[in-house]
């Protein structure tokens, strides 16, 4: 998976600060993605995640996903196959964001490198993006983040 496209939308929030939200291009390199937030003390945080594949315009291909933050962050739900993926694949590229709640202070995933061969195994090439959005108890939005990537299948060299 290439990301080619990151978009932060509705910014300034009302329980956070955005400080950092931006994507760099590589030629023959992976993409590497940075934001970075300070959040106001915040008891629980929630979390939807909406999948989209480009046909001839995008369309949503699962049904939005609704996750507590903070028993993902925590490593205390259940998982299905995609959010576990998801959540391996946080842990691994940025483990720094996982700590319990209340969510509060800075929360820095600056200059990501995700590999592109990091990708769902179950989703077929093509474009797609995903919406995510953080919000509190009360609705007020922490993040709402546009990430814009592209699935290539692989040649007959690899």
């Amino acid at each position: 998976m290439r990301f080619t496209r990151l978009i932060c939308l509705d910014h300034p929030y009302q329980i956070a600060t955005l400080e950092q939200c931006q994507l760099k291009l590589f030629r023959n390199e992976p993409s590497r993605i940075s934001i970075v937030q300070r959040y106001n003390r915040t008891e629980r945080l929630y979390c939807n995640i909406t999948i989209f594949k480009k046909a001839v315009n995008y369309r949503q291909i699962l049904p939005t996903q609704v996750y507590d933050a903070c028993r993902f962050l925590e490593d205390k739900m259940e998982l299905d196959p995609i959010t576990s993926y998801i959540h391996a694949a946080i842990k691994q590229y940025a483990p720094q964001l996982f700590r319990p709640c209340p969510i509060e202070g800075l929360y820095d995933a600056s200059d990501l490198r995700i590999p592109e061969n990091l990708t769902v195994p179950i989703f077929p090439p093509g474009d797609y993006y995903s919406e995510w959005i953080t919000y509190n108890e009360k609705n007020q939005i922490g993040l709402r983040v546009q990430f814009y990537s592209s699935v290539r299948q692989s040649g007959i060299f690899g």
